[in-house]
Protein backbone atom coordinates (compact mmCIF):
# COMPACT_ATOMS: atom_id res chain seq x y z
CA UNK A 1 0.00 0.00 0.00
CA UNK A 2 1.63 3.42 -0.79
CA UNK A 3 2.17 5.11 2.74
CA UNK A 4 2.92 9.23 2.63
CA UNK A 5 4.42 8.93 5.64
CA UNK A 6 7.34 6.42 4.69
CA UNK A 7 10.41 7.45 2.65
CA UNK A 8 9.27 6.23 -0.90
CA UNK A 9 11.27 8.71 -3.00
CA UNK A 10 14.03 7.62 -5.63
CA UNK A 11 16.46 10.43 -5.99
CA UNK A 12 16.86 10.57 -10.12
CA UNK A 13 18.91 13.47 -11.88
CA UNK A 14 15.85 15.04 -14.13
CA UNK A 15 15.48 18.26 -11.95
CA UNK A 16 11.60 18.04 -12.73
CA UNK A 17 10.44 14.51 -12.30
CA UNK A 18 11.25 11.82 -8.45
CA UNK A 19 10.23 8.87 -8.75
CA UNK A 20 7.92 6.66 -6.26
CA UNK A 21 9.27 2.95 -5.97
CA UNK A 22 6.73 0.67 -4.64
CA UNK A 23 7.84 -2.60 -3.59
CA UNK A 24 5.44 -5.31 -4.57
CA UNK A 25 5.03 -6.89 -1.75
CA UNK A 26 4.62 -4.19 0.79
CA UNK A 27 1.93 -3.43 2.08
CA UNK A 28 2.18 -0.18 4.74
CA UNK A 29 -0.30 1.76 7.01
CA UNK A 30 -1.98 4.63 5.16
CA UNK A 31 -1.22 8.16 6.85
CA UNK A 32 -4.07 11.18 6.53
CA UNK A 33 -2.74 14.29 5.83
CA UNK A 34 -5.21 17.47 5.78
CA UNK A 35 -5.19 20.91 4.55
CA UNK A 36 -8.04 22.93 4.87
CA UNK A 37 -8.31 25.05 0.89
CA UNK A 38 -10.28 27.76 2.56
CA UNK A 39 -8.21 28.12 5.99
CA UNK A 40 -5.23 28.36 3.44
CA UNK A 41 -6.78 31.32 1.35
CA UNK A 42 -7.46 32.79 4.54
CA UNK A 43 -4.09 32.87 6.34
CA UNK A 44 -2.20 33.80 2.84
CA UNK A 45 -4.22 37.03 3.13
CA UNK A 46 -3.02 38.24 6.50
CA UNK A 47 0.90 37.79 5.31
CA UNK A 48 2.81 39.95 2.89
CA UNK A 49 4.93 38.31 0.29
CA UNK A 50 5.63 38.74 -3.41
CA UNK A 51 1.77 38.25 -4.55
CA UNK A 52 2.11 36.12 -8.17
CA UNK A 53 -0.85 37.83 -9.99
CA UNK A 54 -1.06 37.35 -13.71
CA UNK A 55 0.22 34.11 -16.05
CA UNK A 56 2.36 35.35 -18.48
CA UNK A 57 3.89 38.61 -16.99
CA UNK A 58 7.29 39.50 -15.67
CA UNK A 59 7.19 39.82 -11.58
CA UNK A 60 10.23 41.95 -10.69
CA UNK A 61 12.37 42.95 -7.73
CA UNK A 62 15.42 44.84 -8.37
CA UNK A 63 16.07 46.42 -4.67
CA UNK A 64 16.42 50.13 -5.99
CA UNK A 65 12.08 50.52 -5.54
CA UNK A 66 9.61 49.90 -3.45
CA UNK A 67 7.73 46.23 -4.07
CA UNK A 68 4.65 45.90 -2.07
CA UNK A 69 5.05 42.82 0.36
CA UNK A 70 8.82 42.15 -0.64
CA UNK A 71 10.92 45.57 -0.24
CA UNK A 72 10.69 48.48 1.56
CA UNK A 73 10.56 52.20 0.30
CA UNK A 74 13.13 53.86 -1.39
CA UNK A 75 16.55 51.29 -2.10
CA UNK A 76 17.58 48.41 -0.20
CA UNK A 77 20.10 50.04 2.36
CA UNK A 78 21.13 46.45 4.19
CA UNK A 79 19.34 47.54 7.46
CA UNK A 80 17.31 44.47 7.86
CA UNK A 81 13.75 42.52 7.96
CA UNK A 82 10.68 43.48 9.51
CA UNK A 83 7.29 42.33 8.52
CA UNK A 84 6.60 46.23 8.45
CA UNK A 85 9.65 47.71 6.51
CA UNK A 86 10.80 51.73 6.56
CA UNK A 87 13.09 52.78 3.92
CA UNK A 88 16.13 50.44 3.18
CA UNK A 89 14.36 47.80 4.81
CA UNK A 90 13.16 44.22 3.24
CA UNK A 91 9.93 42.72 4.11
CA UNK A 92 9.82 39.51 6.44
CA UNK A 93 6.85 38.19 5.10
CA UNK A 94 8.67 37.37 2.29
CA UNK A 95 11.81 36.91 3.03
CA UNK A 96 13.66 34.70 5.26
CA UNK A 97 17.49 34.03 5.64
CA UNK A 98 18.87 31.00 7.23
CA UNK A 99 22.44 29.85 8.09
CA UNK A 100 23.52 33.05 9.50
CA UNK A 101 25.62 32.89 13.29
CA UNK A 102 23.11 35.10 14.92
CA UNK A 103 20.05 32.81 13.95
CA UNK A 104 17.53 31.76 11.41
CA UNK A 105 15.16 34.08 10.40
CA UNK A 106 11.64 33.24 10.37
CA UNK A 107 8.63 35.17 8.16
CA UNK A 108 7.37 37.59 9.87
CA UNK A 109 9.97 38.91 12.23
CA UNK A 110 12.06 41.54 12.99
CA UNK A 111 15.69 41.25 12.50
CA UNK A 112 17.46 44.84 12.07
CA UNK A 113 20.81 44.15 13.93
CA UNK A 114 23.82 42.15 13.55
CA UNK A 115 24.62 39.38 10.66
CA UNK A 116 21.08 40.79 9.40
CA UNK A 117 21.84 44.72 8.61
CA UNK A 118 25.38 44.63 8.10
CA UNK A 119 24.89 47.64 5.89
CA UNK A 120 26.84 48.95 2.85
CA UNK A 121 29.17 46.34 0.76
CA UNK A 122 30.05 48.37 -2.03
CA UNK A 123 33.76 48.16 -1.10
CA UNK A 124 34.84 44.47 0.24
CA UNK A 125 34.08 43.72 3.72
CA UNK A 126 35.27 41.41 5.66
CA UNK A 127 32.10 40.45 8.31
CA UNK A 128 29.83 37.95 7.86
CA UNK A 129 26.35 38.68 6.87
CA UNK A 130 23.33 40.54 4.96
CA UNK A 131 24.55 43.47 3.19
CA UNK A 132 23.40 46.00 0.28
CA UNK A 133 26.06 46.98 -2.38
CA UNK A 134 25.41 49.66 -5.08
CA UNK A 135 26.75 47.66 -8.27
CA UNK A 136 26.40 51.50 -10.63
CA UNK A 137 24.29 54.25 -10.12
CA UNK A 138 20.60 53.59 -8.66
CA UNK A 139 21.41 49.53 -8.89
CA UNK A 140 21.96 47.94 -5.88
CA UNK A 141 21.60 44.29 -4.92
CA UNK A 142 21.17 41.69 -1.74
CA UNK A 143 24.42 40.96 -0.53
CA UNK A 144 25.55 37.80 1.58
CA UNK A 145 28.97 37.56 3.21
CA UNK A 146 29.73 34.08 4.12
CA UNK A 147 31.96 32.90 7.04
CA UNK A 148 33.03 29.56 8.51
CA UNK A 149 29.76 29.69 10.52
CA UNK A 150 27.75 31.79 8.81
CA UNK A 151 26.21 30.86 5.35
CA UNK A 152 28.15 27.50 5.11
CA UNK A 153 25.61 26.61 4.47
CA UNK A 154 22.74 28.50 3.99
CA UNK A 155 19.70 29.63 2.40
CA UNK A 156 18.41 32.99 0.73
CA UNK A 157 14.37 32.40 0.69
CA UNK A 158 11.48 34.48 -1.14
CA UNK A 159 8.14 33.51 -0.64
CA UNK A 160 5.55 33.93 -3.57
CA UNK A 161 2.26 33.43 -3.66
CA UNK A 162 -0.14 32.07 -6.42
CA UNK A 163 -2.75 34.93 -7.00
CA UNK A 164 -3.17 34.46 -10.60
CA UNK A 165 -6.84 32.63 -9.95
CA UNK A 166 -5.05 29.97 -12.29
CA UNK A 167 -3.50 26.33 -10.95
CA UNK A 168 0.22 27.06 -12.09
CA UNK A 169 2.01 24.51 -13.89
CA UNK A 170 5.48 26.33 -14.87
CA UNK A 171 7.62 28.63 -13.29
CA UNK A 172 10.34 30.96 -15.29
CA UNK A 173 12.76 32.61 -12.62
CA UNK A 174 15.84 34.24 -13.95
CA UNK A 175 18.17 36.44 -12.10
CA UNK A 176 21.85 38.11 -11.62
CA UNK A 177 24.50 36.90 -10.02
CA UNK A 178 27.31 38.98 -8.94
CA UNK A 179 30.38 37.80 -7.55
CA UNK A 180 33.45 39.53 -6.06
CA UNK A 181 35.64 36.91 -6.19
CA UNK A 182 38.63 38.71 -3.81
CA UNK A 183 39.75 35.63 -1.80
CA UNK A 184 40.95 32.09 -2.54
CA UNK A 185 38.02 29.90 -1.98
CA UNK A 186 35.31 28.78 -4.34
CA UNK A 187 31.53 29.01 -3.57
CA UNK A 188 28.20 26.99 -4.51
CA UNK A 189 25.54 29.33 -5.23
CA UNK A 190 22.49 27.43 -6.52
CA UNK A 191 19.04 28.10 -6.85
CA UNK A 192 15.84 25.85 -6.92
CA UNK A 193 12.08 26.01 -5.93
CA UNK A 194 9.70 24.33 -2.95
CA UNK A 195 6.12 24.06 -2.46
CA UNK A 196 4.05 24.15 0.34
CA UNK A 197 3.31 20.63 -0.15
CA UNK A 198 6.47 19.31 -0.64
CA UNK A 199 7.90 17.06 1.93
CA UNK A 200 10.29 14.28 2.47
CA UNK A 201 7.86 12.06 0.44
CA UNK A 202 7.55 14.49 -2.57
CA UNK A 203 10.95 15.89 -3.11
CA UNK A 204 14.03 15.29 -5.31
CA UNK A 205 16.75 16.97 -2.96
CA UNK A 206 15.76 18.24 0.47
CA UNK A 207 12.11 19.26 -0.24
CA UNK A 208 12.92 21.39 -3.43
CA UNK A 209 13.25 20.77 -6.74
CA UNK A 210 16.66 22.23 -8.41
CA UNK A 211 18.07 22.66 -11.57
CA UNK A 212 21.64 22.27 -12.86
CA UNK A 213 20.99 25.60 -15.01
CA UNK A 214 20.82 27.43 -12.10
CA UNK A 215 24.08 26.05 -10.48
CA UNK A 216 26.65 28.17 -10.13
CA UNK A 217 30.41 28.15 -8.46
CA UNK A 218 32.60 30.84 -8.17
CA UNK A 219 36.33 29.98 -8.95
CA UNK A 220 39.05 29.97 -6.25
CA UNK A 221 41.22 32.20 -7.79
CA UNK A 222 41.46 35.27 -6.66
CA UNK A 223 40.28 37.81 -9.63
CA UNK A 224 40.02 41.35 -7.58
CA UNK A 225 37.87 43.53 -5.73
CA UNK A 226 35.40 44.23 -8.53
CA UNK A 227 31.71 42.63 -9.11
CA UNK A 228 31.07 40.57 -12.06
CA UNK A 229 27.61 39.59 -13.27
CA UNK A 230 26.94 35.88 -14.01
CA UNK A 231 23.11 35.71 -15.39
CA UNK A 232 20.69 31.94 -14.79
CA UNK A 233 17.38 31.42 -15.95
CA UNK A 234 15.55 28.17 -16.06
CA UNK A 235 11.76 26.81 -16.66
CA UNK A 236 10.34 25.02 -13.92
CA UNK A 237 7.57 22.26 -15.05
CA UNK A 238 6.29 19.61 -13.46
CA UNK A 239 4.76 20.94 -10.41
CA UNK A 240 0.96 21.98 -9.49
CA UNK A 241 0.66 25.12 -7.46
CA UNK A 242 -3.12 25.73 -6.02
CA UNK A 243 -4.15 29.03 -6.26
CA UNK A 244 -4.18 30.85 -2.43
CA UNK A 245 -0.63 28.62 -2.25
CA UNK A 246 2.61 29.69 -1.23
CA UNK A 247 5.34 28.80 -3.39
CA UNK A 248 9.24 29.57 -2.84
CA UNK A 249 12.15 30.33 -4.56
CA UNK A 250 15.43 29.20 -2.89
CA UNK A 251 19.28 30.38 -3.28
CA UNK A 252 21.60 27.59 -1.60
CA UNK A 253 25.05 28.84 -0.53
CA UNK A 254 28.12 26.09 0.61
CA UNK A 255 31.38 26.20 0.89
CA UNK A 256 33.03 24.22 -2.39
CA UNK A 257 36.94 24.04 -2.43
CA UNK A 258 39.80 26.31 -1.41
CA UNK A 259 40.72 27.31 1.78
CA UNK A 260 40.48 30.66 4.05
CA UNK A 261 38.07 33.87 3.40
CA UNK A 262 35.30 33.62 1.42
CA UNK A 263 33.59 35.50 -1.89
CA UNK A 264 30.60 37.95 -1.40
CA UNK A 265 28.02 37.22 -3.42
CA UNK A 266 25.06 39.55 -4.74
CA UNK A 267 21.45 38.53 -6.16
CA UNK A 268 19.20 40.99 -8.40
CA UNK A 269 17.35 41.82 -11.03
CA UNK A 270 14.95 38.21 -9.97
CA UNK A 271 12.11 38.09 -12.48
CA UNK A 272 9.52 35.24 -11.89
CA UNK A 273 7.16 34.87 -14.93
CA UNK A 274 4.48 31.76 -14.97
CA UNK A 275 2.26 29.76 -16.65
CA UNK A 276 -1.56 28.22 -15.45
CA UNK A 277 -4.52 26.37 -16.56
CA UNK A 278 -8.11 27.05 -15.15
CA UNK A 279 -8.88 23.93 -14.11
CA UNK A 280 -6.97 20.31 -13.43
CA UNK A 281 -7.63 17.00 -15.15
CA UNK A 282 -8.19 14.90 -12.23
CA UNK A 283 -8.28 11.15 -12.84
CA UNK A 284 -10.58 8.56 -10.66
CA UNK A 285 -10.39 5.34 -9.71
CA UNK A 286 -14.35 4.45 -9.63
CA UNK A 287 -15.87 1.35 -9.78
CA UNK A 288 -17.27 -0.19 -12.81
CA UNK A 289 -16.11 -0.46 -16.38
CA UNK A 290 -13.34 1.80 -17.18
CA UNK A 291 -13.55 4.81 -19.67
CA UNK A 292 -11.11 5.99 -22.15
CA UNK A 293 -12.34 10.06 -23.15
CA UNK A 294 -9.49 11.89 -22.92
CA UNK A 295 -11.04 15.32 -22.65
CA UNK A 296 -13.19 13.89 -19.74
CA UNK A 297 -12.85 15.63 -16.53
CA UNK A 298 -12.58 12.13 -14.82
CA UNK A 299 -10.71 8.84 -16.32
CA UNK A 300 -12.41 6.25 -14.86
CA UNK A 301 -11.20 2.09 -14.79
CA UNK A 302 -12.30 -0.60 -13.09
CA UNK A 303 -11.92 -0.99 -9.32
CA UNK A 304 -9.16 -3.57 -9.23
CA UNK A 305 -7.40 -3.53 -12.53
CA UNK A 306 -5.36 -6.83 -13.12
CA UNK A 307 -2.70 -7.37 -15.85
CA UNK A 308 -0.72 -4.53 -17.43
CA UNK A 309 -1.92 -1.12 -16.39
CA UNK A 310 -0.11 0.53 -19.04
CA UNK A 311 -3.04 -0.58 -21.42
CA UNK A 312 -6.13 -0.90 -18.89
CA UNK A 313 -5.49 2.63 -17.92
CA UNK A 314 -5.25 4.49 -21.09
CA UNK A 315 -4.82 6.95 -21.88
CA UNK A 316 -2.59 8.31 -19.42
CA UNK A 317 -1.37 12.09 -19.90
CA UNK A 318 1.67 13.40 -18.04
CA UNK A 319 -0.45 16.40 -17.29
CA UNK A 320 -3.42 14.83 -15.79
CA UNK A 321 -4.42 14.39 -11.63
CA UNK A 322 -4.65 10.72 -10.75
CA UNK A 323 -6.86 10.56 -7.66
CA UNK A 324 -7.86 6.97 -6.07
CA UNK A 325 -10.74 7.43 -4.53
CA UNK A 326 -11.70 6.17 -0.82
CA UNK A 327 -12.24 1.87 -0.71
CA UNK A 328 -10.85 1.71 -4.07
CA UNK A 329 -7.37 0.23 -5.04
CA UNK A 330 -5.10 1.06 -7.78
CA UNK A 331 -2.72 -1.99 -8.47
CA UNK A 332 0.35 -1.81 -10.81
CA UNK A 333 0.47 -4.84 -13.05
CA UNK A 334 3.40 -6.83 -13.57
CA UNK A 335 4.24 -6.27 -16.63
CA UNK A 336 3.45 -2.77 -16.66
CA UNK A 337 5.23 0.04 -17.86
CA UNK A 338 6.41 3.36 -15.83
CA UNK A 339 2.90 5.48 -14.88
CA UNK A 340 3.76 9.22 -15.70
CA UNK A 341 1.45 11.60 -13.96
CA UNK A 342 1.71 14.93 -12.22
CA UNK A 343 -0.51 14.55 -8.43
CA UNK A 344 -1.38 11.69 -7.02
CA UNK A 345 -3.77 11.88 -4.84
CA UNK A 346 -4.84 9.12 -2.87
CA UNK A 347 -7.80 9.46 -0.29
CA UNK A 348 -8.26 8.14 2.88
CA UNK A 349 -9.22 4.03 2.76
CA UNK A 350 -7.53 4.06 -0.82
CA UNK A 351 -4.32 1.70 -1.96
CA UNK A 352 -1.94 1.93 -4.49
CA UNK A 353 -0.65 -1.79 -4.41
CA UNK A 354 2.39 -3.64 -7.05
CA UNK A 355 0.84 -6.66 -8.49
CA UNK A 356 2.49 -9.49 -6.20
CA UNK A 357 1.31 -12.83 -7.99
CA UNK A 358 4.36 -14.29 -9.78
CA UNK A 359 6.80 -11.41 -9.01
CA UNK A 360 9.70 -12.03 -6.97
CA UNK A 361 9.94 -9.93 -3.37
CA UNK A 362 12.90 -7.74 -4.76
CA UNK A 363 10.79 -6.52 -7.87
CA UNK A 364 9.20 -3.05 -8.30
CA UNK A 365 6.97 -0.97 -10.15
CA UNK A 366 7.71 2.80 -10.70
CA UNK A 367 5.32 5.61 -10.65
CA UNK A 368 7.00 8.70 -12.11
CA UNK A 369 5.36 11.59 -10.64
CA UNK A 370 5.49 15.35 -11.80
CA UNK A 371 3.49 16.85 -9.12
CA UNK A 372 2.84 16.41 -5.71
CA UNK A 373 2.04 13.59 -3.48
CA UNK A 374 -1.28 14.27 -1.76
CA UNK A 375 -2.84 11.90 0.71
CA UNK A 376 -6.04 13.64 1.94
Amino acid sequence: MFNCGKQLVKRVHNPDIFVIAINTNTELDMRVITLGFALLILSCSLFAQLEVTLVGTDHAIDFDSQINGVTGPNAFDGTGFVPNPTAGQLDSDAWSINGLNDGDMTYGGSYTTGDYARGDASTPVTSAGVYFAELSPSDRALVIQPSGSDLTPGTIELRCLNQTGQFINSISLSYEIHVRNDQDRSTDFHAGIRTERMGDYTDISDGKILASQLEYTSDAANSGPNFVQVDRDHTFTGMIIDPGEFFYIVWETDDNSGSGSRDELALDDIVINVQGVDSLILYSQNSGEQTTSVLSSTQQWSSRPSGNVQFLMYPLEEEADYQIQSGDTMIIGSNSAAIEMKDLIVQSGAQVLGESDGIASTNQRYIDVFGDVICD
